[in-house]
């Protein structure tokens, strides 16, 4: 526990620093203050004998330090991110596994950001000398995204990752979610983009991941060419359903294709009897109960208040597969519409399985990171905590 307060503490201080820096009377004097605040934290830092806290302060001491224009700020937060991320790879087994990956995100993100020469190195192995571990290139563009100021930086390096045949996470959702809400303007180009390479490589976007895509591409989207790119390629990816046996991935067909036929229908008649087939054939093979999910999701759909609609299903269903699936989407929405609180409730309130597990940790480590970010400490840690 002290560990975290030592944390928390030195996140007051630098937040008490960036503030003072954005303030219109900043002096002089207040910036040689925080600098003698903070001149000798790299030496202390080195010192912490608990890994993860060791990595941590590196990284928001790095952070700073880039803040800084001066020649002398930017060598100190370049050896204090090779430093964090050397330490990751050198006691990978000290840290856990999410905190290390998120770490290594946010460390990765700052090279791409002030430092791309030296990044491009690492992703290219051409720097032997001082190689890292590198992170995934979709977390590392989130990570960007995170920066502000930086949305048309991390859009390229998404662009980059998925031009270069990198396979899609399941942070594309989040990431595009993040862009809506910084920059719409950049939406429409890279939904078009992340369609070319479901269009030239098949099968690049799985059956669930088109179906988390729904809302950035039919339902905050209103560009009907992208809409009728993303029809088709629904449709072409649920083409050999009907020999599937894996009853979670015909739900999911089942769930793509129950939103996505009716607008064929409008928008790409030309292949509406087709969509419409198979999204027979998926229904004949289901239970009842992924029909009447169906049925919940309409009702929805049509709600003013979607999240509220969504936790009185998820109260009301009575499969347990059904609630728990409402649960998470309901936790991913009012993490989407700033309500931290609620959404790490709602992610705690989700029994722990095999498919949940691998779900929730992702989920909150994003959580602890806007609690990061946000300052809210007794938040951080009590999801830190559950992690």
């Amino acid at each position: 526990m002290v560990r975290y307060w030592f944390v928390c503490w030195l996140l007051l201080i630098i937040g008490h620093v960036c503030l003072a820096q954005n303030l219109p009377d900043e002096t002089s004097f207040a910036r040689q203050r925080a600098a003698e605040l903070i001149e000798d934290l790299p030496v202390r830092i080195k010192k912490v004998d608990d890994a993860t806290v060791r990595v941590f302060l590196q990284l928001r001491l790095a952070t700073f330090y880039w803040s800084e224009p001066s020649e002398q700020s930017r060598e100190r937060a370049r050896a204090l991110t090779l430093s964090g991320l050397k330490d990751l790879d050198e006691h990978r087994s000290d840290v856990v596994p999410l905190w290390a990956e998120s770490f290594r995100e946010d460390l990765l993100a700052l090279l791409e950001l002030h430092a791309p020469d030296l990044a491009a190195r690492y992703r290219n192995g051409a720097d032997t000398t001082e190689k890292v571990t590198a992170g995934n290139a979709y977390d590392v563009a989130y990570a960007m995204l995170r920066t502000k100021g930086q949305a048309a930086l991390a859009v390229q390096t998404f662009t980059r990752a998925l031009s270069g045949g990198e396979a899609p996470t399941m942070t594309i959702s989040y990431f595009l979610s993040e862009l809506q809400r910084q920059q719409p303007s950049l939406v429409p180009q890279l939904l078009s983009d992340i369609l070319v390479q479901q269009e030239r490589r098949p099968g690049t976007l799985s059956v669930e991941m088109l179906f988390w895509l729904l809302d950035p591409y039919v339902w905050q989207n209103d560009r009907d060419d992208i809409k009728r790119r993303f029809l088709s390629v629904a449709v072409a990816a649920t083409a050999e359903s009907y020999e599937w046996s894996d009853s979670g991935k015909l739900a999911t067909a089942f769930d793509l294709l129950r939103v996505t036929v009716p607008l064929t229908q409008k928008l790409v008649p030309g292949i509406y009897p087709q969509a419409a087939a198979q999204l027979a054939t998926v229904r004949a093979r289901l239970p009842n109960d992924t029909v009447e999910r169906s049925a919940i999701a309409e009702r929805i759909r049509q709600s003013a208040d979607t999240l509220s609609q969504m936790i009185t299903e998820a109260n009301a269903a009575s499969s347990p597969f059904v609630k728990n699936d409402l649960l998470i989407q309901a936790a991913q929405l009012a993490f989407t519409r700033g309500k931290p609180q609620l959404a790490f409730d709602l992610a705690m309130s989700i029994p722990s399985d095999d498919k949940s597990q691998s779900w929730r940790q992702q989920f909150l480590s994003e959580l602890v990171k806007g609690a990061v970010e946000n300052k809210d400490a007794q938040l951080g840690l009590a999801i830190a905590s559950k992690i």
